[in-house]
């Protein structure tokens, strides 16, 4: 391998990995521990990693573990959903140093959304200290149809001023810069999950499965994030398992968000609830009309209301069926159920989902499976945003660096 591919290919290991030692560095890139040591020499001395738990002793120095430089840069990410926007201020370790969160209907205006987002990142730098002129890259995650390489939302749920909007031009206008990442939220998601678990846990293939207003996914092989050929993979939330089912917002019907997103199960309850079956919810929720709330449904469910505990039932196993079918086709080692409605209501979903992924698949790749909850932070989103902005820099470094 050329000396510029073993420093590129190190410098990923470490990033994903966190924390790495040149030991296992040479055994994973079958190269000798004196080539490896070269080459991390040489991205030790342009900044892009650094070294921790290094001694010195009367034999001699003793090498620590390998991480990226956290000092290379500042990042700043942008969460946009459909009600909130998130933004987070980390270094290029992805720790974060700043964060704050505004609710907003994003889908109702995209100029009320973009002040949101500049009035949300300006809170954020300042809780972090630091100014936008330090910022080197900004990351933006949308839940929206996006098309990436042209920097276009093409869709958000039929609302009309995002269809075809130049989302990556209207936000490096906002934040007067042209280095800015533009992807989808679920990978920002993912990535966030991927870089805050155990090393032990990067290896093999992972997927990723977020579970929020809407449903995606991240498949990562080796560390690495599958992206697909237009930059699309991961759409997990679409895959249709019942064509007769309910319509989804994407134009089809029965895919697994229409079942399973909390959206749909809160309005499938809130039918319920309006035709009189339920009448526990509908004085938890104040009368017939009124919203009913995640919080409002797992209150329900955990005093037996027959409804909220099959809506939620009902939601395991839509969820459990389209995982069993990525699973089928990607065989991954490890499958990490993750968002605010998995996390609050794991309860109700995690062993439905498990059963419905070990009834479906075949014996064998159910086997080889483990399933677990990810983490639960409000600033995950935001962070992986920051991640993927790193990213970007990283790669724009490694090709400087290749070009000494």
């Amino acid at each position: 391998m050329a000396i510029a591919g073993l420093e590129e290919a190190v410098f990923w290991r470490v990033f994903y990995g966190r924390e790495v030692s040149r030991t296992a560095l040479a055994a994973e890139l079958g190269v000798s521990l004196a080539t490896i040591s070269r080459a991390v020499q040489r991205l030790l001395q342009h900044g892009l990693l650094s070294e921790v738990g290094a001694t010195l002793s009367a034999r001699g120095r003793h090498p620590g573990l390998l991480r990226v430089n956290p000092h290379l840069a500042f990042l700043l990410g942008l969460e946009i959903d459909r009600d909130h926007v998130r933004a987070a201020v980390t270094d290029f370790a992805g720790t974060p140093l700043g964060y704050a969160a505004a609710s907003c209907d994003a889908r109702g205006s995209l100029q009320a959304t973009l002040v949101a987002c500049a009035q949300t990142a300006g809170r954020a730098m300042e809780a972090a200290g630091i100014g936008l002129d330090r910022i080197a890259r900004v990351g933006v995650g949308h839940t929206g149809t996006l098309d990436l390489e042209a920097g276009v939302c093409l869709a958000w749920d039929g609302s009309p001023q995002w269809i075809q909007a130049p989302l990556r031009q209207l936000l490096c206008d906002l934040f007067r810069t042209t280095e800015l990442t533009l992807d989808d939220r679920a990978r920002a998601l993912a990535l966030a999950q991927h870089l805050s678990m155990p090393a032990s846990s990067h290896r093999g293939s992972v997927l990723y499965v977020h579970v929020g207003t809407g449903i995606g996914a991240a498949f990562f092989i080796n560390g690495s994030m599958l992206r697909g050929a237009s930059q699309g993979a991961g759409e997990i939330g679409h895959l249709i398992i019942d064509p007769d089912g309910p319509p989804c917002r994407c134009g089809n019907r029965g895919c697994v968000e229409a079942f399973a997103s909390t959206e749909a199960v809160l309005r499938r309850v809130s039918e319920q609830v309006e035709s009189g079956k339920s009448a526990f919810l509908e004085n938890l929720a104040g009368g017939r009309g009124a919203r009913i709330t995640l919080e409002i449904l797992l209150t329900a469910a955990r005093r037996g209301d027959p409804v909220a505990v099959e809506a939620l039932r009902e939601a395991a196993c839509a969820l459990g069926t389209g995982i069993a079918n990525a699973v089928q086709m990607l065989n991954p080692s490890q499958v990490v159920l993750c968002g605010r409605f998995v996390y609050l209501a794991r309860e109700f979903l995690f062993d439905t989902v498990c059963e419905q992924i070990r009834r479906l698949c075949l014996r064998n790749i159910a086997k080889a499976l483990e399933v677990r909850l990810g983490q639960y932070r409000p600033d995950l989103g935001p962070v992986g945003c920051a991640l993927l902005a790193a990213e970007q820099e990283a790669v724009r470094a490694l090709r400087r660096l290749g070009g000494r």
